[in-house]
C-alpha cells in the first residue's frame, strides 16, 4: 500500500533532528514485537480517531500549519495500511469539522486541494487493497470540485469488501443530531413513523453512521482530552484514548499501543465485572 494518502513534491523533507533516533531496524523490531502482543481474537472492529496536532507540530518545525497538514496524510497511509494488515473492518478518521471552516481562508483552500489531489492520485491504491471508502458530513459546504473527486471515487470503491475507510469531512456530531431529529419529526408528521415506536435504533437509523457499527475504541492524538463534536451519540460506549503524540508523528506502533490499552480494558456496559464473568464461564463451557 505504498503511497496511499502521500504527496512527495510539496514540502521539502525534514531536517536530520539534533537527538539520535531508533535505526530503522530497531523499530520494525519493536513494531513486530508490539504486533505479536496483540490479542487478534479482540480487535476493535471499529476504530475512530481524532487527527489532532498537525498545527502545533508544523510550528514546532518551525513551519506554516500547511506544512503539518501535509506531513498528515502520511500518518493517515500508515494507520490505514495497519488497520487493513489486522483486519480492523471501520477506521474513521475525523479529517475536517465544521467548526475548522473558521480558520484561515489560505488554510481551508490548502486542505481542500490536499484531500482532492490524495484521492484523485490514490483511488487505484484503495481499490487494489479492497478498501472502501465513506464520507460524512455536511458535504454541501465542500467546493463543487471536492465533492465532485470524492463522489467519484466513492463509487469506484463501493464494491470493495476489505477495510471500510469513513472520513468525516464537514462533520459535526450536533449538526447530524438536529438534521436526524428534524427527518424523524418529518416522518412523523408524514404518518410515516408514529412517536411511541421510536427507540435508539430509531435514532440510530436516521445518523449518517446507520451503516456502520459504533465504534468500540476512539483515539485521540497531540495530549488534548476532548471529543470535540465528533461522533457524539455513536461514542456512548466507546473506550477512549489519548495521546501526547502529534498526528504527524503518529504511526503503526502507536496504533498498537492503543489497542493493547483498549483490550486491557474490560467493557461491561453497565453490568458489573461479576456478571461478565459469569457469562464468559458460560460462553467457554
Amino acid at each position: 500500500m505504498r503511497g496511499l494518502f502521500y504527496l512527495f513534491n510539496a514540502y521539502q523533507p525534514l531536517a536530520p533532528p539534533h537527538f539520535s533516533v531508533p535505526s530503522c531496524t530497531q523499530k520494525n523490531k519493536r513494531m513486530a514485537s508490539l504486533k505479536e502482543q496483540l490479542d487478534m481474537k479482540r480487535l476493535p472492529q471499529h476504530i475512530a480517531i481524532i487527527m489532532d496536532g498537525n498545527g502545533r507540530w508544523a510550528k514546532e518545525q518551525g513551519q506554516d500549519r500547511l506544512y503539518g497538514h501535509f506531513h498528515g496524510v502520511e500518518s493517515v497511509r500508515n494507520i490505514v495500511e495497519g488497520c487493513a494488515e489486522l483486519g480492523v473492518k471501520f477506521l474513521t478518521l475525523y479529517a475536517f469539522s465544521t467548526e475548522n471552516w473558521d480558520r484561515p481562508v489560505e488554510e481551508v483552500t490548502g486542505l481542500m486541494e490536499l484531500l482532492v489531489d490524495n484521492i484523485r492520485k490514490e483511488t487505484s491504491t484503495l481499490k487494489k487493497n479492497n478498501i472502501r471508502l465513506h464520507v460524512i458530513g455536511d458535504i454541501n459546504m465542500l467546493p463543487d470540485y471536492a465533492r465532485k473527486e470524492l463522489k467519484e471515487s466513492v463509487a469506484e470503491l463501493e464494491h470493495n469488501t476489505g477495510l471500510n475507510v469513513i472520513m468525516a469531512l464537514s462533520y459535526s456530531s450536533r449538526w447530524e443530531i438536529v438534521n436526524a431529529i428534524k427527518s424523524i419529526a418529518a416522518d412523523v408528521k408524514a404518518g410515516k413513523l408514529e412517536p411511541f415506536e421510536i427507540d435508539q435504533d430509531t435514532i440510530k437509523d436516521y445518523l449518517t453512521t446507520r451503516e456502520f457499527p459504533d465504534p468500540e475504541l476512539m483515539i485521540r492524538t497531540s495530549g488534548e482530552y476532548r471529543i470535540s463534536n465528533f461522533l457524539l451519540y455513536q461514542l456512548a460506549y466507546a473506550e477512549l484514548y489519548f495521546t501526547n503524540v502529534r498526528w504527524p508523528d503518529f504511526r503503526k506502533e502507536n496504533l498498537y499501543e492503543a489497542i493493547m490499552d483498549y483490550q486491557k480494558r474490560q467493557r461491561r456496559f453497565g453490568k458489573t465485572g461479576e456478571q461478565l464473568q459469569q457469562t464468559e464461564t458460560a460462553t467457554t463451557s
